[in-house]
């Protein structure tokens, strides 16, 4: 193995799909996958401090590990210290979490909570404590609350976090051999039907990898033995759990030195990443390193078969890494003009104000025969494109897979699509009750309180809804670019969080939200963390989440849908009203002390809008 020539090809491979490669490996670090380092940056609770403290030479606040070794070795061992502070665990502030001399900063909203809870421990600390509290004063209501947040923990690890790391390598193992790799290869597994089968072969080699753990050395050598699993399960998804097992340690037999070697000549660009609070990681070490190991399994592979011929049955999706004749292409893909002909004639473009709204919002006043024509429009010219494309040898050829197809069509709810204005406010309502759910849960769950959040006393947090509806809107025309669309709604999700802060400081001098003291925060209205969360929490839904509601929503009758829009809107229109007079405030809300909303002194109020 020539480690310099595999970094080679990794370059040329990141050259092409550089934005690409950035979002995968993003996602990765969100769904607690693999490079969660790359988020130390936006758990950082000091701009300068990092800094400053390698150059005193003095340990920083967020990390005290002489303090934290000296503490396990008191506490008699790892168990010890755990159970002694599962003991004695409260949270220290608002907004903290305190573990020993360990200071956890984290944010009141979206997905950062559990994030930063999860990468820090404190989230264990949290749901010890909550365990512990369930059995001291056992309650209905606390122990089915406990029962469903174990299995909502259980649910996400084994159906998302696992089973992502499969994804990942698909990506990269395509993008190491085509020019074009679309965004719907992220429901690879859901084509062939094989998501839980992914899911059971994760679990099984978690459970294999967590025993040897156990021993004294078996941990690092299985650690290897084990590394090639979710590269055969990206080729071949229906392989079984044992054999995928077995297969990945012959090929590693001999090869584990190599492997280890190869992960140390990424050891420098580790140190970089760390003394970057990980951004270099997130920008360029992650994917890079990614590419490598594709590019690694791709010549291990090619060597494995020639010593082990008999098994293709289980490694036998070579197009994967070789583009298939063009022969095979032009008879896989044969009825390519019948699909050109069948395209029906883009309808034309509605006159007056609606076009102009059409055109740039993607909102029609009704869904009507002529949407309907428009949405065969793109499914079809989406499948011409894609069979093109997988004839110019751009593009995996779907068709050839040797692996079988349950589900050939993945544009039956196409993202290119316009919301009708029903539709649109329906999807608002939706998403700020969500929204609204999430954070009460979430709170209930960390704080141990049932607390209304949010500005307005209803059971909505329009900041959720106002986000991903005017994502899907604003940003209408680059929704054909992905890479673009998430850049431009951090941006866009940023700017609006930042000025609703401003807006709501001004009118009552308290701050609902407050980053101060974040890494990379804007006057502690926005923050790096934030803006990321919102970038991943809109493409998401504009992609995924959205079609399948609105083609939900196209089933309820107009006049239905109309109604039950009209009443939502006067409600929220009459709690905006009140809450601006009385807004929701106090514990959990504004602060852990207050109880109700007080009008600031004038010292108060220019301490707080200061810029």
């Amino acid at each position: 193995m020539n480690i310099s020539n595999l970094k080679k090809r990794a370059m040329q491979s990141m050259s092409g799909h550089y934005f690409l490669f950035v979002l995968t490996c993003l996602f990765a670090a969100f769904f607690v996958t693999q490079y969660s380092s790359s988020l130390l940056f936006a758990r950082l609770s000091n701009t300068t401090s990092i800094f400053s403290f390698m150059e005193s030479g003095t340990e920083h606040p967020i990390f005290h590990v002489g303090d934290l070794a000296e503490d396990i070795g008191e506490a008699g061992g790892i168990a010890g210290f755990i159970t002694e502070k599962l003991s004695d665990y409260e949270p220290s502030a608002p907004g903290e979490a305190a573990l020993g001399g360990l200071e956890v900063a984290y944010k009141d909203g979206v997905f950062a909570q559990v994030v930063s809870s999860l990468y820090s421990g404190t989230f264990i600390i949290q749901i010890g404590t909550f365990i512990q509290n369930v059995i001291n004063e056992p309650t209905v209501s606390s122990v089915f609350t406990l029962i469903g947040v174990a299995l909502l923990v259980l649910f996400l690890w084994l159906f998302i976090s696992n089973v992502y790391e499969t994804i990942m390598k698909r990506i990269f193992m395509e993008g190491g051999t085509y020019k074009d790799v679309s965004v719907s290869r992220f429901l690879f597994l859901y084509q062939h039907g094989a998501w839980i089968n992914a899911a059971r072969v994760l679990a099984y080699r978690s459970l294999f990898f967590t025993l040897w753990m156990l021993t004294v050395v078996g941990g690092l050598i299985k650690r290897y033995s084990y590394t090639m699993v979710p590269y055969i399960l990206a080729e071949n998804p229906n392989v079984k759990p044992k054999e995928a097992l077995q297969l990945s340690q012959r090929m590693m037999d001999g090869h584990k030195l190599e492997c280890f070697k190869l992960d140390m000549s990424f050891i420098g660009w580790q140190i970089v990443n760390v003394l970057t609070a990980g951004i270099s990681g997130l920008l360029f070490t992650n994917p890079y390193r990614e590419s490598t190991r594709a590019a690694y399994y791709k010549e291990l592979r090619s060597a494995f078969l020639e010593t082990s011929p008999q098994d293709r049955a289980i490694l036998l999706n070579d197009i994967i890494f070789e583009p298939a004749s063009h022969e095979e292409l032009e008879k896989a893909y044969a009825d390519i003009e019948e699909i050109k002909e069948s395209i029906p004639e883009l309808p034309e473009r509605r006159k007056g104000l609606w076009g102009i709204i059409e055109s740039n919002l993607g909102i029609i006043k009704k869904y009507d025969e002529r949407d309907r024509q428009f949405d065969r429009f793109v499914l079809k010219t989406g499948k011409y494109h894609t069979y093109m494309s997988a004839l110019e040898q751009e593009t995996y050829p779907l068709l050839l897979s040797p692996v079988p197809i349950k589900k050939r069509e993945l544009l039956k709810h196409p993202y290119l699509r316009h919301y009708s204005l029903p539709s649109f406010f329906a999807l608002f309502f939706i998403y700020s009750v969500l929204g609204w759910l999430w954070e009460v849960i979430l709170h209930y769950i960390t704080v141990g309180d049932f607390v209304n959040r949010g500005f307005l006393h209803g059971p909505w947090l329009p900041i959720y809804g106002v986000g991903v509806v005017l994502s899907l809107s604003v940003l209408y025309r680059v929704r054909h670019r992905p890479p673009i669309f998430f850049l431009a709604s951090m941006f866009f999700c940023g700017t609006l969080e930042y000025y609703s802060s401003v807006i709501i400081e001004l009118r009552y001098g308290v701050r609902w939200w407050d980053y101060t003291g974040y890494f990379i925060n804007l006057n502690g209205r926005i923050c790096a963390e934030g803006i990321l969360m919102f970038g991943v929490g809109c493409t998401v839904f504009t992609y995924i989440v959205s079609p399948l509601l609105d083609d939900l929503l196209r089933k309820v009758k107009s006049k239905v849908l109309i109604a039950v829009c009209i009443i939502l809107t006067g409600l929220f229109i009459t709690d905006t009203i009140l809450s601006s007079r009385d807004p929701n405030s106090g514990k959990g809300i504004t602060s852990q002390e207050s109880t109700g909303y007080t009008a600031p002194s004038e010292e108060e109020t220019s301490f707080h809008v200061r810029t």
